[in-house]
């Protein structure tokens, strides 16, 4: 995660402890949150404090946020990182157009002291990271200009991609919201969430979030032209109603409030499955379509195969569990082909089969137990 530059405002630097606490929170070790901020220094003009969330501990690094050390972490990452993890880039800094001649306009991060990172190094920079999922957030002016360019990466890593605006526009910041709310409209929206609560915008604390989302009762303050706050997790609001907000459902969300983000802002959502499963833990919830999976995944909490579906996973998939379980249920059916690997990473990890299975060739499951209770399953 990283801001450049906004002249002392606190606003971006809100936005990144609002954002840092929401990793934390969602499971995200410290040690592997690496936050460039201005020059890497607190102060008037540069960060309100290198602690992002009031435990005393500096979390932004002592380093300008420069191209250089943005490409050192990216660096490290692709070593350190491997086809099980999840990598989250909060991209929140200015943005510029390059000058058109005499190629194609290109979008530009500003970076500490007006440095300029165009959409292709960027891209190059995550080129080498091996992950299961990328969930790349931008807050600047013209960011839909990287997603072409981040859509191009050739790796395996699913993408998510969310930009306030596309490439062409810049996005244009409303100073009294800012001031209400610490940070912008799309910062605040989205951040919150993915987070799943508000940034406590009374006592000026962003790392604290007194309210979840649909309880705030300062909501109708910021967003005085709305009809009250919608908690699109709620099934009558066409969620899933498990505590989490998923991508679509913070998509929806920030629709539903940001005008710029609703008309401009890119919504790239691929996790794999036709429903909406993925949220900061990684992919949980139900399947409920019949459908064909291929590729890495990261389950970040329970994931059933409902009833009456057939899900068929193609060769070469792996899962990587994080204290979870699969179940199949009574009457579906799973079909796991050739070459396919079940890896438990932390905690328990179990897969229950009520329903049907089929499994294939060369099919291992590490540190995941799998309980079959239906005597109708095939092993070729």
């Amino acid at each position: 995660m990283f801001t450049g530059n906004d002249a002392g405002s606190g606003h971006l630097w809100s936005a990144l402890s609002h954002m840092y606490c929401a990793l934390t929170e969602h499971g995200f070790p410290e040690e592997n949150i690496f936050a460039l901020s201005y020059d890497g220094t607190e102060g008037p003009q540069t960060n309100v404090s290198l602690d992002l969330n009031n435990d005393q501990i500096a979390d932004i690094l002592p380093f300008p946020c420069s191209a250089f050390q943005l490409n050192l972490i990216f660096q490290q990452l692709s070593i350190e990182m491997d086809e099980g993890d999840m990598l989250y880039v909060f991209a929140n800094t200015h943005g510029v157009k390059d000058d058109p001649y005499p190629m194609p306009m290109e979008s530009n991060f500003v970076l500490w002291e007006n440095e300029l990172l165009d959409d292709d190094v960027f891209a190059n920079m995550l080129e080498g990271i091996s992950c299961a999922q990328m969930i790349i957030n931008i807050y600047s002016c013209y960011a839909g200009g990287f997603t072409d360019e981040l859509l191009a990466i050739n790796n395996n890593s699913k993408k998510t991609i969310l930009t306030c605006t596309n490439g062409e526009l810049p996005y244009l910041r409303d100073a009294v919201f800012q001031d209400n709310a610490l940070m912008d409209q799309y910062n605040y929206l989205i951040c919150s969430a993915l987070r799943g609560g508000h940034p406590d915008i009374i006592n000026f604390a962003p790392w604290h979030s007194p309210y979840t989302i649909g309880n705030s009762p300062f909501f109708n303050y910021l967003f005085p032209d709305s009809n009250g706050e919608i908690n699109f997790d709620f099934a009558a609001n066409g969620g899933n109603n498990n505590n989490r907000h998923e991508i679509n459902e913070t998509i929806l969300y920030g629709m539903e409030y940001d005008e710029q983000f609703l008309l401009w802002g890119d919504k790239i959502y691929e996790c794999g499955f036709q429903e909406d499963l993925l949220s900061l833990f990684g992919i949980s919830g139900k399947v409920e379509n019949n459908q064909t999976i291929q590729g890495n995944f990261l389950i970040g909490g329970d994931l059933s195969i409902e009833s009456g579906t057939t899900l068929e996973v193609n060769n070469y998939a792996k899962f990587f569990l994080n204290d979870s379980k699969i179940t199949v249920d009574s009457y579906s059916y799973l079909e796991i082909n050739n070459n396919i690997e079940f890896n438990g990473n932390t905690g328990d990890c179990d897969m229950l089969v009520y329903g049907d299975i089929q499994v294939g060739q060369n099919v291992t499951f590490n540190d995941v137990d799998i309980y079959i209770y239906n005597s109708n399953h095939q092993t070729t």
